[in-house]
């Protein structure tokens, strides 16, 4: 409710004044402040007598005044309705929130995400994360036909459950059912959980981490197709993610470091990453324009394990980079910024404990210690 004081303030806005309407001299009761627009009047006596017939209906109503009489009927009889103790703020919030869940029941979940990934572009999320959110997104359509009014805790829970493959490849899956629903919350879509751990899948500890020997990078880049070097050098000796690679242009590699715009990173961060010495012959011999990654294919990584016969380690030239960068420069925060992480993900997810003559042996392989033969390399 309002108090004396803001009565007060807004009787001093009701402003009388002389003007003028159509050219003509008329006294102006101006009430834009409680929303009523301006009254003209041929004379000051007419308008003082509205304008306190008007400020003791305020006096009298405090700001129902403002209302129509057809909705100062409806606040009243809406005051009879409420229980002891509920005011009608609270009574009109509730509703609002039952309302819009309601009116939720007309959009379909296959419309509702279509409205969420749009925003996730707009807000600049990277396209192939927005394509593997749609992917997720559209399975969580298909297990819930029936939209939102069959989506709940044990709907939800019994969704998670019936998740296949890789314990991490279900905890992704539920990670953005979680995102997604969140936001279908605050549009008033769905009502929101107190506690969304329902929804989490617990993934095992992971495995020691994998990295390549020097001599195995050797072989590898041995039987490497020469349209793959590039990409496969630059992950090698700059430890820049698979991914944001592939969003990587010529452009962007410069002489003496490459730029990862937020547009390529994973984090939406823009880093800058040194070329150390062999990198720099590495990309001179191989320089080009456009992308760096001309066509993209999925399966490339196990097609050069079985052509070289070195088994393939997941992510092993990003952790191999973490760990003979480190061993060379013991600077964690500078590794952990070109790399675009934390020191603290370093350690507990990347870096393998190697020898600093071992990580010269790396970073010391250069163009020059193969030969060209047909599409691939060949060590001397």
């Amino acid at each position: 409710m309002f108090g004396n004081s803001d009565l007060e303030r807004v009787l001093k806005s009701i402003n009388l004044r002389p003007g003028k309407a159509n050219g003509k001299f008329r006294w102006v009761v101006d009430l834009r402040a409680i929303g009523k627009g301006r009254k003209f009047f041929k004379n000051e006596k007419e308008a003082k007598e509205f304008r306190d017939s008007i400020e003791s209906e305020i006096w009298k109503y405090g700001m129902l005044q403002t209302l129509t009489p057809d909705e100062r009927f409806d606040t009243f009889q809406a005051l009879d309705y409420l229980p002891k103790g509920v005011s009608l703020a609270e009574a009109a919030k509730f509703a609002g929130k039952y309302l819009k869940l309601k009116c939720s029941e007309n959009i379909s979940l296959e419309e509702s995400v279509s409205q969420f990934l749009q925003e996730k572009v707009n807000e600049g999320l990277s396209i192939d994360y927005t394509r593997t959110m749609k992917i997720r997104l559209e399975k969580f359509i298909q297990a819930f036909p029936d939209g939102f009014k069959t989506i709940n805790k044990h709907t939800l829970t019994q969704f998670k459950n019936n998740l296949t493959g890789a314990k991490k490849t279900q905890s992704n899956q539920c990670s953005v059912v979680k995102t997604f629903l969140r936001w279908a919350s605050e549009k008033g879509f769905i009502e929101p959980f107190k506690n969304w751990d329902f929804l989490r899948v617990r993934v095992p500890a992971k495995h020691r981490i994998e990295i390549f020997s020097p001599g195995e990078l050797r072989r590898l880049l041995a039987f490497c197709p020469e349209s793959m070097i590039p990409a496969f050098v630059i992950a090698a000796f700059a430890g820049i993610r698979t991914a944001e690679i592939q969003r990587l242009d010529w452009a962007d590699i410069r002489e003496d470091y490459i730029i990862v715009g937020a547009h390529a990173s994973k984090v939406q961060e823009r880093r800058i990453v040194q070329i150390p010495e062999n990198l720099k012959e590495w990309l001179n011999e191989y320089r080009s324009t456009g992308p760096i990654v001309k066509t993209r294919s999925g399966n490339y990584f196990n097609f050069l394990s079985k052509r070289s016969g070195i088994p393939w380690k997941r992510n092993a030239l990003r952790h191999s980079w973490f760990s003979y960068k480190l061993a060379l420069t013991s600077d964690v925060a500078a590794v952990a910024f070109e790399g675009g992480n934390s020191a603290n993900m370093i350690f507990r997810n990347y870096r393998e404990v190697v020898t600093k003559d071992v990580a010269e042996r790396w970073f010391g392989i250069f163009p020059g210690d193969f030969i060209n033969k047909s599409d691939s390399l060949i060590a001397i």
